[in-house]
């Protein structure tokens, strides 16, 4: 057994949401869990926050899933700035796989035409 979900919390207040993804996110297949396990815990300090980007996340992989299927188009996505810049404001350049990822086929779309 591997714990794949992290919560730490001090004094009763969360503090980070950890996986085992690289930069430490939530895998994708675990994001719905620990999504459910703040929503359970909704009374505790930053709940909401870590809810809003693990949701964040998922907006993220399931746009570049899209992109990456050639189902949808960039412009198809009104939320599209916005979760790259939510995402930029809680990581420093890099750090969050999901939206490198994003970001990495959004330039491969633009290197291609």
């Amino acid at each position: 057994y591997i714990p794949r979900i992290r919560v730490l919390c001090l004094n009763n207040n969360i503090q980070e949401v950890r996986g085992l993804a690289k930069g430490q996110n939530v895998e994708e297949k675990y994001i719905n869990v620990a999504i459910e396990f703040l929503k359970n815990n909704k009374n505790m300090p930053n709940s909401k926050f870590f809810i809003d980007y693990l949701q964040n996340n998922k907006e993220i992989i399931s746009i570049t899933k899209q992109l990456t299927e050639g189902s949808a188009q960039p412009s198809d996505f009104k939320n599209l700035d916005a979760c790259l810049e939510f995402s930029d404001k809680i990581f420093f350049e890099g750090e969050n796989e999901f939206a490198q990822n994003l970001k990495t086929v959004l330039n491969n779309q633009v290197l291609e035409k």
